[in-house]
């Protein structure tokens, strides 16, 4: 995952369990989320429709996202 390195050592386990938990939860709750939008008539063809929608909203938010500015080392001159 880009940006652990941000994190402390020290909750850096911490949070990369909580990424786990969360991961684990919403793909065991995609499966029952399928089923009943299909008991109620909503076809993949719809469903794939919404992940490209969803996909590009994310996509263009994250063009707006702040450039990361990394400090530019100067160049010493030559000591010669």
């Amino acid at each position: 995952m880009v940006g652990w390195d941000y994190l402390d050592a020290n909750i850096r386990s911490r949070a990369v369990s909580v990424e786990y938990v969360l991961s684990l939860g919403v793909g065991s709750a995609a499966v029952p989320l399928i089923a009943v939008l299909q008991r109620a008539g909503i076809g993949f063809d719809l469903m794939f429709a919404g992940l490209a929608v969803s996909s590009s909203v994310i996509f263009f938010a994250g063009l707006f996202l702040p450039k990361l500015q990394r400090p530019i080392k100067q160049l010493e001159p030559n000591a010669s």
